[in-house]
């Protein structure tokens, strides 16, 4: 081994052992484990008698599969920046494939919604326009419209992994970046807010020992597969990274240590339009004619 690779690989070490007392990261660090048992029961009732939410899992524990496996882990070099992780040929990237196909569907609470997204500190939503504003999504193949979320007990400890639909989600606003930080979320429906833990770092990170996947500074894309509908996603590992596609700009990438707050407004086409307006205090008619008339000028 290189002095250059030893370096890193004390580097990452130093990462995790500082990180060991950190119930949060703990937390986070057993939901990405892969599970075969759990694996194969949630197989059983696959395609049609999963919840949105257990389907998600299922892509998780087909991803972790194939990434924390040895054939996955040997695609990987000393520098993980050098290498592209690829799909081996087999059913693990043929379920991931259906499963993208099936979280991008029209009626999937995981589709990629429009929003709205200001960078820096939290409350700058009131004062000017957002930085980014279009169809929003979360850059990797293992989340796509949803954030990563973890709820916490009375006692602010963990206890519960959450993967947040953003057809679910009014609005976000996020603390002072951290590898563990909290944000508020303003749910639809009626729902009363909550205050969650956010991590930084994509879960499958801690299954490779390069510092720089573990410490927010670098994100690697791998193992893409491309939608029937032309939209190609990559497994993410690192820095989390959401995307905003616009006519305006095209596409933005970003990463959500510099996110501030986030906003998920109302979609026309969206099956649950009115239920949404009601609970916003709105008048479905009110905003129909709003939006006619916007989209006239």
């Amino acid at each position: 081994m290189s002095g250059k690779s030893k370096k890193k690989e004390k580097q990452a070490s130093s990462i995790i052992d500082q990180l060991q007392s950190d119930p949060f990261f703990q937390f986070h660090r057993n939901y990405w484990q892969f599970d075969e048992n759990e694996k194969e029961q949630l197989m059983s009732k696959y395609p049609t008698d999963l919840s949105p939410a257990e389907l998600l899992r299922l892509h998780h524990l087909n991803c972790l599969e194939h990434v924390s496996s040895e054939k996955g882990k040997a695609q990987f070099g000393d520098d993980v920046s050098d290498e592209e992780i690829e799909w081996l040929e087999g059913d693990t990237k043929d379920l991931s494939s259906d499963i993208f196909e099936r979280l991008l569907e029209e009626d999937s609470p995981f589709r990629p919604r429009p929003g709205l997204v200001w960078q820096g500190e939290a409350g700058d939503s009131e004062q000017r326009e957002p930085d980014f504003q279009g169809v929003f999504y979360n850059a990797s193949l293992t989340h796509l419209g949803c954030l990563e979320v973890i709820r916490v007990d009375e006692q602010q400890l963990p206890k519960e992994m959450a993967f947040l639909p953003f057809d679910d989600i009014q609005a976000a606003v996020f603390g002072p970046s951290s590898l563990y930080r909290t944000a508020k979320i303003f749910y639809e429906h009626e729902r009363p807010d909550e205050i969650v833990v956010v991590p930084l770092i994509y879960g499958l990170s801690w299954h490779f020992k390069h510092s720089y996947l573990h410490d927010g500074s670098f994100t690697h894309w791998g193992c893409h597969i491309e939608s029937q509908q032309d939209f190609s996603l990559g497994i993410g590992l690192g820095h989390q990274n959401f995307k905003v596609i616009s006519e305006e700009e095209g596409h933005t990438l970003f990463g959500i240590g510099s996110i501030g707050e986030i906003v998920i407004p109302l979609e026309f086409e969206d099956p649950k339009f009115e239920v949404k307006c009601r609970a916003r205090g709105l008048d479905p008619d009110d905003i129909k004619k709003q939006i006619g008339t916007d989209q006239e000028e």
